[in-house]
């Protein structure tokens, strides 16, 4: 990290946890370090991942077209000269083997399985594979397990309106027409949901330039 980006980060004081203005929305700072990864605090509306029942992946899913397109468009011109493109992997699933499909440049994305464990508590259960299976309210160990359940649930939940709400992960789930989500309860849904048919809360995340922050002000 340069000195220049050693200053704002210091002067502006954006961290991890800080709730942010950014277009229309609100978002949660994610991670600070060269950039700023945020995401919306709240679903902002409701999607398929893809509009038929065939062998898909981020990539080519009607989701990441809309986001980089229609949603990239929302945002004025002054807006997105502070969205930074990023070069997104785009694993295959761990548990499951699903592909992943290639790397993408985007704009707007959805966050991958890796992301979500990562940066909600980093607890290393889904490279350890500490799979639960769901039972009601409930979470228990099991190794054929569909889900992550831990301390982080309740941070990773979101809202559609008034009402906690389920939500797409980028990464693929179980098979290649599933993709993996967060449930309404905060599970990480590594098993997925079929790609088309379910209208998944969206909730986008994107890389701010650190010159946007000269500008703005943390939401307590």
């Amino acid at each position: 990290m340069n000195k220049t980006t050693q200053i704002d980060i210091k002067k502006h004081q954006i961290k991890a946890g800080d709730f942010i203005c950014f277009g229309k929305y609100d978002w949660l700072v994610l991670r600070v370090a060269d950039d700023v990864l945020i995401i919306s605090k709240d679903i902002i509306e409701q999607r398929p991942y893809h509009h038929a029942d065939f062998t898909i992946t981020w990539e080519n899913c009607d989701l990441r077209k809309y986001l980089n397109n229609e949603f990239y468009s929302s945002f004025n011109e002054q807006e997105r000269e502070y969205i930074l493109q990023v070069r997104n992997e785009n694993p295959n699933n761990y548990w499951y083997g699903t592909n992943g499909g290639s790397d993408t440049d985007d704009y707007i994305f959805l966050l991958s399985l890796e992301d979500t464990d990562n940066y909600w508590g980093n607890s290393g259960d889904y490279v350890a594979k500490r799979r639960k299976r769901r039972d009601n309210d409930n979470s228990y160990p099991d190794n054929n397990g569909t889900v992550i359940s831990n301390k982080y649930d309740a941070m990773r939940r979101a809202k559609c309106e008034s009402d906690w709400y389920w939500w797409w992960l980028r990464s693929p789930g179980r098979d290649d027409i599933s993709a993996a989500h967060i449930g309404r309860s905060g599970r990480i849904g590594v098993v997925g949901s079929g790609v088309y048919g379910c209208s998944g809360g969206v909730r986008p995340a994107l890389k701010l330039k650190l010159q946007y922050f000269a500008k703005t002000e943390v939401i307590k």
